[in-house]
């Protein structure tokens, strides 16, 4: 991974991507925290846990080191992180071939999800309303559109979708998340 302005690694859509060229900015997706700050957090996560194996539900990600396999609840998590930033580094200007390969990933995603039920019901949304993808702000928008869909059916709370970009591209305006 390169650096940029020593700021975190540059975004590589770039060289998928000839209109992502000019968009080169730090990836916070691509970046985080050194091997080092994060060696430094488990073993203070380790020092103030009661046990040495995390207990399941203790943090969002829990299960990454329960041993145990995803359920439901854990694989929605991970795939909405996914392709909530899947669709925040989108290109701004997508080329047809863009355009029409993201169209085939989603299309196959859904079709192929491990939770039967989820991807179908998925998928007669997507029926009803295609993913707009003229633009990364309207990839973004029908993203957050979908998982509120979903976030509907399951009786959660409604994301804000103008902060799309604020939770999944360049993070608080605070810096917190650089």
């Amino acid at each position: 991974m390169s650096e940029e302005n020593g700021q975190g690694a540059a975004c590589t859509t770039a060289e998928k991507s000839p209109s992502a060229a000019a968009e080169q900015k730090p990836c916070l997706a691509c970046s985080g925290p050194t091997e080092q700050q994060e060696q430094a957090a488990r073993r203070k996560a380790l020092a103030t846990s009661t046990s040495s194996t995390p207990a399941q539900g203790k943090t969002p990600f829990a299960y990454m080191h329960s041993g145990c396999p995803v359920n439901r609840r854990e694989l929605g998590r991970a795939s909405w992180a996914f392709l909530h930033t899947m669709a925040a580094y989108y290109p701004e200007k997508p080329s047809r071939q863009e355009q029409d390969r993201m169209r085939d990933f989603m299309h196959l995603y859904v079709q192929l999800y491990p939770c039967g039920y989820c991807g179908d019901t998925t998928w007669q949304e997507m029926m009803r309303n295609p993913p707009r993808l003229a633009t990364r702000k309207d990839f973004s928008l029908w993203m957050c559109e979908m998982h509120n869909e979903v976030n509907d059916r399951l009786g959660k709370p409604q994301f804000d979708c103008s902060k799309v970009d604020e939770r999944w591209r360049t993070g608080p305006a605070d810096g917190s998340c650089n």
